[in-house]
Formats: C-alpha cells, sequence, structure tokens
C-alpha cells in the first residue's frame, strides 16, 4: 500500500474523505504522530535484549536517529512499514469507535 493509499483508507474510516485539503493535510499529520508515538512504545518490545542493547550503543557511538530506526527496522521480525499501517488503521478505528455513544456501540 502507498502512503496515499494508507493515509485515504484511514481517512474514510474516520469519514473525513470528503472534507478540505486542509483539513485532510492536518489529519494525516495527527494520524501520523500519533502512530509513530505508538509504534515508539511497542518496537522496543520486539526486540531481543541485544538488539536493544545494540541500539544503545548505537546512540552512545553517536548514530543519527535515522541511522537507528533503519538499523531497527531491519531487525524487527515484522516488516516496519506492515506495522506502521496496521497502526495507523487501528488507530483511525479506535477513534471512531470512541466518537460513538454507548447507545451505539
Amino acid at each position: 500500500m502507498t502512503d496515499t493509499q494508507l493515509y485515504e483508507q484511514a481517512l474514510t474510516i474516520l469519514g473525513l474523505d470528503k472534507e478540505s485539503k486542509e483539513v485532510k493535510v492536518a489529519t494525516v499529520q495527527q494520524m501520523v504522530r500519533l502512530t509513530q508515538s505508538r509504534l515508539a512504545s511497542v518496537v522496543p518490545s520486539l526486540l531481543t535484549d541485544d538488539q536493544a542493547e545494540h541500539i544503545v550503543d548505537m546512540q552512545s557511538a553517536g548514530k543519527t536517529p535515522e541511522e537507528i530506526m533503519q538499523w531497527a527496522e531491519a531487525a524487527l521480525p515484522v516488516k516496519y512499514r506492515e506495522l506502521f499501517e496496521a497502526t495507523m488503521l487501528d488507530a483511525a478505528e479506535e477513534i471512531v469507535s470512541n466518537r460513538r455513544t454507548p447507545a451505539q456501540r
């Protein structure tokens, strides 16, 4: 799935697919930040202790966040892109679910 397809799917889930470009862009930016935040808390649990230690060593050696992220993505037992897509779409579903009143659930 391309970024555009992912964002369009998330916007459709949120019911914002017919909104203005400005609303869509702002919403996608918020969804990306939310997804990255969720992944930041999940990804460490997917790494082995040795892999987590290697990341600490990379940080100590002055590696950039981009270099560390690239290494971590390659080390994950799942494809980061698939994890990102699933997390974003799950977040969109959760937002919609939380909008519903108890009677609608």
